[in-house]
């Protein structure tokens, strides 16, 4: 509210001015778009700071799903040779399949699954800017 955006002009004559004065702006919009009437931007927010902690976690998620599975994999071997948990088999290869369904969701976890969120983000904050221009 109040504060007025870079033209091309100002953009072309000092970039790096400009980019602070939209820094700025983001920061202020963000300052006054809080509350229960914006429930869909905190929404938002949300869904992007848990996708981006996700993917942030991707290294160690695959470590343990390939750790666990390949050790279920290892007692299953062991169990169906008799050599070891011998009944318990089933329940082996169940750790297997899903530490391999846990493997398999880590891929889907890319810099394009943050983005997504970020680009949803953005554009809730930008009807956030709207609903503020509109009550005033």
């Amino acid at each position: 509210p109040g504060m007025s955006l870079p033209s091309r002009d100002d953009e072309s004559a000092s970039p790096a001015d400009a980019d602070q004065r939209y820094e700025a702006a983001v920061e202020g919009l963000r300052a006054v778009a809080r509350g229960e009437n914006f429930a869909y931007l905190l929404k938002q927010n949300a869904n992007y700071g848990f996708r981006r902690n996700v993917y942030g976690c991707k290294t160690i998620g695959i470590f343990i799903a390939l750790t666990s599975g390949l050790a279920a994999m290892a007692l299953a071997y062991a169990a169906f040779r008799g050599w070891y948990l011998r009944d318990r088999s089933t329940q082996l290869v169940l750790a297997t399949t899903g530490s391999t369904l846990w493997l398999a969701m880590w891929t889907l976890v890319t810099p394009k699954f943050v983005h997504a969120a970020a680009e949803s983000y953005a554009s809730a904050l930008l009807e956030a800017a709207d609903q503020i221009e509109r009550s005033e």
